[in-house]
């Protein structure tokens, strides 16, 4: 994995996450790769994909969260004003925590590995509508490895037991993800998350791979 092993700056940061929290950006990164891999077989206009790259990237999306207080990520009632626009900071502080740790640590990133992960940390809230933050892209405007990430970020996060919510199931989840294809995710996306044989199949894969 990227970097994992010989960046402990980085590391610590990101154990700095609750438990849960961890759990989420590990299921994040089977999630997105295993999409990643249906869009490239899917689609002739998609570059080879690096799954490393990609891994890492999804393993850190959260990252900017290990700078917010536990009480506001971990609230379990609705965020007021002030608490949503410190939350909407952690993309920001994300990539900002990247590079840090590069000027402190010597770590680098190709050029290639850095469009991914800084891709990825930083767009991963943006949304089709453009209504989303920290920039309010829309449409092709979001890196296509974020608009993924946003899909399987939600994904993930519906599935799973919350603070503030309780998981719901596989089919309750595409369903409310396909109510917004074409307002939060893309539509041509969402298509592709529709087959079941996906997530059946393809995330056990990525699953045992990553391990």
């Amino acid at each position: 994995m990227l970097l994992r092993a010989n960046n402990h700056a980085l590391l610590e940061l990101f154990l700095r996450l609750p438990a849960a929290y961890r759990a989420h950006s590990e299921n994040v990164a089977r999630y997105c790769c295993a999409m990643m891999s249906v869009i490239h077989r899917s689609s002739q206009v998609i570059e080879p994909v690096n799954f490393s790259a990609v891994h890492h990237a999804c393993w850190l999306h959260d990252i900017g969260k290990a700078l917010i207080s536990e009480a506001i990520i971990n609230k379990p009632g609705s965020l007021d004003e002030a608490e949503r626009m410190v939350i909407e900071e952690h993309p920001r502080f994300g990539v900002k925590i990247l590079k840090d740790c590069a000027a402190s640590t010597g770590m680098t990133y190709s050029k290639e590995n850095w469009g991914v992960v800084a891709a990825v940390v930083y767009n991963h809230h943006e949304r089709w509508d453009g209504r989303g933050y920290p920039d309010g892209l829309q449409e092709d405007e979001i890196p296509l490895v974020a608009r993924v990430c946003c899909i399987a970020d939600a994904y993930d996060a519906i599935t799973s037991e919350r603070p503030y919510s309780k998981a719901a199931s596989k089919e309750k989840a595409l369903e409310i993800i396909n109510e917004c294809a074409g307002a939060q995710f893309d539509p041509w996306l969402v298509e592709i998350l529709m087959v079941d044989t996906f997530w059946a199949n393809a995330a056990r894969r990525f699953r045992k791979e990553m391990n």
